[in-house]
Protein backbone atom coordinates (compact mmCIF):
# COMPACT_ATOMS: atom_id res chain seq x y z
CA UNK A 1 0.00 0.00 0.00
CA UNK A 2 3.16 2.06 0.79
CA UNK A 3 4.45 1.25 -2.60
CA UNK A 4 1.21 2.54 -4.26
CA UNK A 5 0.29 5.50 -1.95
CA UNK A 6 4.16 6.86 -2.66
CA UNK A 7 3.00 5.77 -6.69
CA UNK A 8 0.20 7.67 -6.49
CA UNK A 9 1.44 10.65 -4.59
CA UNK A 10 4.70 11.07 -6.41
CA UNK A 11 5.09 9.25 -10.20
CA UNK A 12 1.30 9.60 -11.30
CA UNK A 13 1.82 13.44 -11.27
CA UNK A 14 5.32 13.74 -12.98
CA UNK A 15 3.50 11.12 -14.73
CA UNK A 16 0.68 13.04 -16.12
CA UNK A 17 2.76 15.85 -16.46
CA UNK A 18 4.81 13.71 -19.02
CA UNK A 19 1.84 12.57 -20.69
CA UNK A 20 0.33 16.18 -20.81
CA UNK A 21 3.73 17.32 -22.58
CA UNK A 22 3.95 14.76 -24.49
CA UNK A 23 0.56 14.77 -26.11
CA UNK A 24 0.48 18.81 -26.09
CA UNK A 25 3.82 18.15 -28.29
CA UNK A 26 2.72 15.51 -30.56
CA UNK A 27 -0.89 18.03 -30.89
CA UNK A 28 2.04 20.89 -31.56
CA UNK A 29 3.94 18.34 -34.06
CA UNK A 30 0.30 17.17 -35.85
CA UNK A 31 -0.90 21.02 -35.72
CA UNK A 32 2.39 21.73 -37.74
CA UNK A 33 2.32 19.31 -40.41
CA UNK A 34 -1.07 19.97 -40.84
CA UNK A 35 -0.04 23.55 -41.45
CA UNK A 36 2.97 22.53 -43.46
CA UNK A 37 0.22 20.11 -45.59
CA UNK A 38 -1.96 23.18 -45.79
CA UNK A 39 0.68 25.35 -47.24
CA UNK A 40 1.96 22.79 -49.32
CA UNK A 41 -1.30 22.26 -51.06
CA UNK A 42 -2.47 25.82 -51.45
CA UNK A 43 1.07 25.96 -53.23
CA UNK A 44 0.33 23.25 -55.42
CA UNK A 45 -3.63 24.42 -56.19
CA UNK A 46 -1.78 28.13 -56.93
CA UNK A 47 0.71 26.22 -58.97
CA UNK A 48 -1.84 24.00 -60.96
CA UNK A 49 -4.39 27.45 -61.20
CA UNK A 50 -1.09 29.21 -62.68
CA UNK A 51 -0.27 26.74 -65.44
CA UNK A 52 -4.08 26.53 -66.36
CA UNK A 53 -3.77 30.58 -66.51
CA UNK A 54 -1.04 29.94 -68.67
CA UNK A 55 -2.59 26.96 -71.15
CA UNK A 56 -5.33 29.32 -71.30
CA UNK A 57 -3.41 32.73 -71.82
CA UNK A 58 -1.94 29.88 -74.80
CA UNK A 59 -5.12 28.98 -76.26
CA UNK A 60 -6.66 32.64 -76.29
CA UNK A 61 -3.17 33.96 -77.95
CA UNK A 62 -3.25 30.62 -80.63
CA UNK A 63 -7.40 31.30 -81.54
CA UNK A 64 -6.88 35.17 -81.68
CA UNK A 65 -4.26 34.49 -83.91
CA UNK A 66 -6.30 31.66 -86.08
CA UNK A 67 -8.85 33.97 -85.98
CA UNK A 68 -7.02 37.63 -87.32
CA UNK A 69 -5.38 34.71 -90.21
CA UNK A 70 -9.26 33.83 -91.12
CA UNK A 71 -9.79 37.43 -91.30
CA UNK A 72 -6.93 38.44 -93.79
CA UNK A 73 -8.09 35.63 -95.85
CA UNK A 74 -11.01 36.72 -95.91
CA UNK A 75 -10.80 40.17 -96.43
CA UNK A 76 -8.14 38.52 -99.71
CA UNK A 77 -10.95 36.81 -100.64
CA UNK A 78 -13.52 39.52 -100.88
CA UNK A 79 -10.85 41.70 -102.21
CA UNK A 80 -10.31 39.30 -105.00
CA UNK A 81 -13.90 38.94 -105.70
CA UNK A 82 -14.55 42.40 -105.70
CA UNK A 83 -11.99 42.83 -108.47
CA UNK A 84 -13.25 39.96 -110.03
CA UNK A 85 -16.65 41.54 -109.85
CA UNK A 86 -15.25 45.18 -110.91
CA UNK A 87 -13.23 43.66 -114.27
CA UNK A 88 -16.29 41.77 -115.16
CA UNK A 89 -18.64 45.12 -114.88
CA UNK A 90 -15.67 46.65 -116.71
CA UNK A 91 -15.68 44.17 -119.44
CA UNK A 92 -19.71 44.29 -119.70
CA UNK A 93 -19.59 47.77 -119.85
CA UNK A 94 -16.99 47.78 -122.77
CA UNK A 95 -18.82 45.66 -124.28
CA UNK A 96 -22.12 47.19 -124.28
CA UNK A 97 -20.30 50.72 -125.27
CA UNK A 98 -19.50 48.61 -128.28
CA UNK A 99 -23.01 47.23 -129.31
CA UNK A 100 -24.06 50.41 -128.72
CA UNK A 101 -21.13 52.03 -130.96
CA UNK A 102 -22.11 49.62 -133.65
CA UNK A 103 -25.65 50.11 -133.43
CA UNK A 104 -25.11 53.67 -133.80
CA UNK A 105 -22.72 53.22 -136.50
CA UNK A 106 -25.12 50.69 -138.26
CA UNK A 107 -28.17 53.22 -137.96
CA UNK A 108 -26.14 55.90 -139.16
CA UNK A 109 -25.36 53.97 -142.37
CA UNK A 110 -28.61 53.11 -143.27
CA UNK A 111 -29.20 56.63 -142.78
CA UNK A 112 -26.87 57.58 -145.53
CA UNK A 113 -27.58 54.73 -147.75
CA UNK A 114 -31.16 56.31 -147.71
CA UNK A 115 -30.13 59.66 -147.90
CA UNK A 116 -27.81 59.40 -150.57
CA UNK A 117 -28.41 56.04 -152.35
CA UNK A 118 -26.46 52.52 -152.71
CA UNK A 119 -24.22 53.71 -154.99
CA UNK A 120 -22.71 57.10 -153.26
CA UNK A 121 -22.96 54.80 -150.34
CA UNK A 122 -20.57 52.24 -151.72
CA UNK A 123 -18.31 55.18 -152.94
CA UNK A 124 -18.01 56.48 -149.63
CA UNK A 125 -17.13 52.95 -148.35
CA UNK A 126 -14.91 52.60 -150.80
CA UNK A 127 -12.71 56.20 -150.09
CA UNK A 128 -13.21 55.32 -146.24
CA UNK A 129 -12.07 51.89 -146.81
CA UNK A 130 -8.92 53.22 -148.90
CA UNK A 131 -8.32 56.21 -146.26
CA UNK A 132 -8.33 53.22 -143.27
CA UNK A 133 -4.84 51.34 -142.02
CA UNK A 134 -4.36 47.67 -143.13
CA UNK A 135 -6.24 45.89 -140.32
CA UNK A 136 -9.52 47.66 -140.04
CA UNK A 137 -8.88 48.03 -144.52
CA UNK A 138 -9.60 44.05 -144.77
CA UNK A 139 -12.74 44.14 -142.52
CA UNK A 140 -13.97 47.11 -144.73
CA UNK A 141 -13.28 45.14 -148.08
CA UNK A 142 -15.28 41.84 -146.76
CA UNK A 143 -17.88 44.37 -145.41
CA UNK A 144 -17.95 45.56 -149.08
CA UNK A 145 -17.70 42.40 -150.62
CA UNK A 146 -20.67 41.36 -148.72
CA UNK A 147 -22.36 44.47 -149.66
CA UNK A 148 -21.04 43.75 -153.44
CA UNK A 149 -22.56 40.43 -153.04
CA UNK A 150 -25.90 41.24 -151.76
CA UNK A 151 -26.40 44.36 -154.65
CA UNK A 152 -25.07 41.89 -157.26
CA UNK A 153 -27.96 39.04 -155.96
CA UNK A 154 -30.78 41.54 -156.27
CA UNK A 155 -32.65 41.19 -159.66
Amino acid sequence: DVASSHLESEFAPKLVDAVAAASAADEARRTEEARVAAEAAAEAQRKAAEEDKKAVAGLLAENEQRLQEQRAKQEAEERQRLEEEEKRRQAEAALQAEEDALIRAEQEGEMRLAEIGPDPACGEALAAMLAAPVGPYRAAVEGLHGMLGGIAAEP
